[in-house]
């Protein structure tokens, strides 16, 4: 059974699909959203004016950054409860059928679509830093040690959860219930211009170019849900994303993110055409080198 064929588990008429979606965005930006609004309330009553809530950025300001991180991933947390929810009692199918045909997950291989990600993902940003240096000032170096260790070990539990959550939902419900009335290629692109939309209401997208911005989501989008069909489980797009996250997060950031610590952040413009040509050939080459030299035997052969 191919990952797509999975959805034909448990029920799957149409109207449990449309209302499972619903459920699912229901706890993920509803429920979710609550500890920031009650986050919210409590520095604009708390007397002090350092500490405010910043509409623009979804991200507050006064306060340590590990609590602001923990605020922002914890809808992940509720988006993640949601789709097993909607899985287990309105599809009655096993949760594991979002990840994997098998009985477990393989975390090796999970580790793998990490690794080889961030190997080539540094590369082409070395390769294309010696082509063409960014200019002074654009690149501001602001490690520190002691906020940066005390940060580290909150980024890296929480930081895989928010991007499993994400991948359990395009990848997973959102490609799997799409192939069941659509071609799979259809269901690849549907799934992956789903995935870059919510992104471009991000912070960092303000006052870019909306175009050259989407480009960027749509093909990493479209590389997770092009590896997930092809390896027949969503154990590589999970670290995929999970390392491409964190390295965005711990290793250059930008702003407004520069709150949380981290090694660099980038002041320059984000969204370029340089950008686009960086995250398509980082794709290409994942997608190439990943099939081609860590090719994981047919699923069949690898049940217990």
């Amino acid at each position: 059974m191919s990952y797509l064929e999975l959805a034909k588990q448990g029920k799957n008429q149409w109207w449990r699909y449309l209302l499972g979606f619903f459920l699912i965005l229901l706890a993920w930006q509803g429920i979710g959203l609550m500890p920031t609004f009650a986050l919210a309330y409590w520095v604009e009553v708390d007397q002090d004016e350092t500490t405010r809530f910043n509409p623009d950025s979804w991200l507050f300001e006064g306060l340590s950054a590990t609590l602001t991180f923990v605020d922002i991933m914890a809808m992940f947390l509720f988006l993640m409860a949601g789709i097993w929810l909607v899985v287990r009692f309105l599809h009655k199918r096993p949760f594991l059928s979002l990840i994997t045909p098998l009985r477990r997950i393989s975390w090796l291989r999970v580790a793998q679509g990490a690794a080889v990600f961030a190997a080539i993902y540094l590369t082409v940003g070395v390769v294309g830093e010696w082509l063409r240096p960014t200019p002074a000032g654009e690149m501001e170096y602001v490690f520190n040690p002691e906020k940066f260790l005390a940060f580290l070990p909150v980024a890296l539990l929480l930081i895989p959860i928010q991007t499993s959550a994400e991948e359990l939902l395009f990848r997973g419900y959102v490609m799997q219930g799409l192939g069941l009335v659509m071609h799979k290629w259809g269901a690849v692109l549907v799934s992956a211009l789903m995935f870059a939309l919510p992104h471009l209401l991000n912070p960092e997208v303000y006052g870019a170019n909306m175009w050259i911005a989407f480009l960027p989501y749509f093909s990493i989008g479209l590389l997770l849900a092009l590896i997930t069909v092809r390896d027949g489980t969503l154990e590589l797009a999970i670290g995929v994303h999970a390392i491409n996250n964190i390295i965005a997060f711990l290793y250059v950031t930008v702003p407004p993110y520069d709150i949380f610590p981290s090694v660099f952040v980038y002041h320059g413009e984000l969204f370029t055409w340089e950008t686009v040509i960086s995250e398509v050939l980082t794709a290409v080459l994942f997608y190439w080198v990943i099939f081609r030299f860590f090719a994981r035997p047919p699923l069949e052969e690898t049940k217990p």
